[in-house]
């Protein structure tokens, strides 16, 4: 299973803001849990984040208006189905949106 997920904010400064001073106190301190290193090299990915870090990351954004889109679908098979699977479930996402849009420009 491959599930994408868009969002749409127009507080995408502050929001950016927020990730990254959630994410530098995480790992300045030094009793927060998970691997450090992996969340300096990547950044503030779910995969790399403790159940702790989700959480301080989630009441930050709780605040924020946003709108979110979500789009998942099954990988048939694990040999470069992940590239085929992401870009169809973009292209689901991409129409999906022009649909709704749409009538609102009529």
């Amino acid at each position: 299973m491959l599930a994408l997920s868009f969002v749409q904010t127009e507080d995408w400064n502050e929001i950016s803001a927020t990730t990254y001073t959630t994410l530098r106190k995480h790992i300045a301190d030094p009793f927060s849990d998970g691997q450090k290193d992996d969340l300096k090299k990547r950044g503030l990915h779910y995969s790399d984040s403790t159940q702790d870090l989700r959480k301080s990351y989630i009441d930050q954004l709780v605040g924020f208006p946003f709108k979110s889109y979500l789009v998942y679908g099954e990988l048939s098979s694990p040999e470069n189905m992940l590239l085929c699977t992401y870009l169809l479930l973009k292209k689901y996402f991409l129409i999906g949106l022009w649909a709704a849009i749409m009538p609102q420009l009529n």
